[in-house]
């Protein structure tokens, strides 16, 4: 009996995701198999990949926007290009890159603490523009204007200490990344409020990321070294 398209739709559905899932289970592997052999090494390729997705998606939202006019996107996309800049700063001084010389692990994580409020902060606030108008120039500006502000703050030592050497996390980064789960469980519950705005399959990826993100960050309160296994585990 021949099959109609109807009948075949699931079994399409179900190879289309097996094969959107391939390459990042094939990257996850080799990231696994290099953080056995270098752990500086897993981080700056798993940051570096992170990175490239979020000035990506950036890239994207904006030059697409004309057509689109997708402003919950667009403003995404504005926020994520800045995101993008903090993570790279925060790679740059991980302890161990020595590229950037006068700055301890502490300061990697004083940046880590800050893209994740930013990062938090923007999936909170982005239900808005499911339904409103998005000036882009004017919230990109306010995006670089934040980001400078918080690097000025950090490589000025007027932003709180977040780890000390030898002894691990203080209790301003641990409760702030309690914060920021906090942050993500809401915005993941607005979004959700209003999900018909949605297409369904962004709908699921945007929450699937929300609550992975969330479990991460959990996984960052829980590391006395910068080379710990939890770092590891919080990156996947």
């Amino acid at each position: 009996m021949a099959m109609n398209s109807s009948s075949l739709q699931p079994l399409s559905d179900t190879l289309a995701g097996w094969k959107s899932g391939l390459v990042p289970g094939l990257l996850s592997v080799i990231l696994v198999g290099i953080s056995f052999y270098n752990m500086l090494l897993f981080h700056t390729f798993a940051e570096l990949f992170a990175i490239m997705v979020a000035i990506i998606t950036s890239v994207v939202a904006w030059h697409t926007y004309r057509f689109s006019r997708n402003h919950f996107l667009m403003y995404l996309g504005t926020g994520y290009f800045w995101i993008g800049i903090l993570d790279l700063i925060h790679e740059l001084t991980f302890k161990g890159m020595a590229i950037i010389p006068g700055y301890d692990a502490g300061t990697s994580i004083q940046f880590w603490i800050v893209t994740r409020y930013c990062e938090a902060a923007l999936l909170l606030s982005s239900a808005w523009f499911l339904s409103h108008k998005l000036d882009r120039n004017l919230f990109f500006f306010l995006f670089s204007l934040g980001s400078a502000v918080a690097t000025a703050a950090i490589l000025t030592g007027h932003f709180p200490v977040t780890y000390v050497d030898g002894e691990g996390l203080t209790r301003f980064k641990i409760y702030s990344e309690y914060a920021i789960v906090g942050q993500l469980f809401l915005a993941a519950y607005i979004i959700t409020r209003n999900r018909q705005f949605l297409d369904h399959h962004i709908y699921r990826l945007m929450i699937a990321s929300i609550l992975l993100t969330a479990a991460a960050e959990l996984c960052f309160t829980l590391y006395v070294n910068v080379y710990s296994g939890m770092i590891i585990l919080g990156i996947f």
